[in-house]
């Protein structure tokens, strides 16, 4: 599996964001909360998305509620999201599935879910490595990192390897995983638009003596 990994599946596209729920979906996000969550994660709740199926037309599926995002005083935002998959005819909701999510910078644009089996300030760790190679490639001088670029999509992104990572919008990361049990090894889904188009799988290895970056401009994996 790419770096769009688990909870890519669960919390970005494993259903249909539906614009305009009716009766019972319609209800404001401290109502559904309410209904759908414990006390404290209600409390939270802020805003939310009903999902459908694929299949137009069909009941929902899922609520998806983000939590109020709060600064932690070390240059990111961070939030929680709650998950509530809907199998029931009758809207019954499953437990919720909380997720942790990360911004470097404010709290205004897209937040990077952080997968499971990976924390928090590990992702904050190599979100902020990786900041400080693309500031490195808009430097002048060598790169004290290997640097490599792959394009699937034949739009030129990496005609110049160097040119591509200064470019990289590290801040519209949206999903951070580790790649293996070695502590600085990380990957990063990163879109120049919105999630769901073409975005930069970037893999990063910061492990002082052998550090690394590896980008690929590609088509997000179908689900």
């Amino acid at each position: 599996m790419t770096v769009l990994g688990l909870s890519a599946l669960l919390l970005i596209q494993s259903v249909w964001d539906d614009s305009a729920p009716k009766g019972r979906w319609a209800a404001s996000t401290p109502q559904l909360a309410s209904e759908f969550l414990p006390p404290d994660m209600a409390a939270d709740a802020v805003s939310h998305v009903v999902g459908r199926g694929i299949t137009q037309g069909g009941p929902p599926f899922s609520v998806r509620f983000e939590g109020r995002p709060n600064r932690t005083g070390d240059g990111f935002c961070v939030r929680k999201s709650y998950y509530v998959s809907i199998t029931h005819p009758d809207g019954e909701p499953r437990a919720p599935v909380v997720g942790q999510k990360i911004r470097l910078g404010g709290c205004d644009g897209i937040f990077a879910n952080v997968n499971p089996g990976s924390t928090v300030q590990g992702s904050k760790n190599a979100l902020r490595w990786l900041e400080w190679a693309r500031n490195t490639a808009r430097s002048v001088g060598s790169l004290p990192f290997a640097l490599t670029c792959r394009d699937e999509v034949s739009h030129g992104k990496c005609a110049d390897p160097r040119e591509a990572l200064a470019n990289l919008p590290v801040e519209k990361t949206f999903i951070a995983s580790k790649w293996s049990r070695k502590p600085h090894q990380w990957k990063f889904a990163i879109t120049e638009t919105q999630p769901g188009q073409l975005l930069w799988d970037v893999k990063v290895d910061a492990t002082l003596g052998k550090s690394s970056v590896e980008l690929v401009w590609m088509v997000p994996p179908p689900f």
